[in-house]
């Protein structure tokens, strides 16, 4: 498993606690395997950037 996606679903299970707590009732998520793939492929400079955001 990639530090991405380990912290991809760090991060969801923290959204889905939150919204528990502020009794949401429907959480979208949405698929997020075609973006981790081409964030593999940018240059080296873009990609710390980008985890950086």
């Amino acid at each position: 498993m990639s530090i991405l996606e380990d912290s991809a679903k760090r991060i969801g299970k923290w959204v889905v606690d939150i919204l528990k707590s502020l009794r949401v009732n429907a959480i979208f998520l949405e698929d997020l395997s075609k973006m981790i793939n081409r964030v593999k492929r940018l240059p080296i400079e873009f990609r710390y950037k980008l985890y950086l955001m």
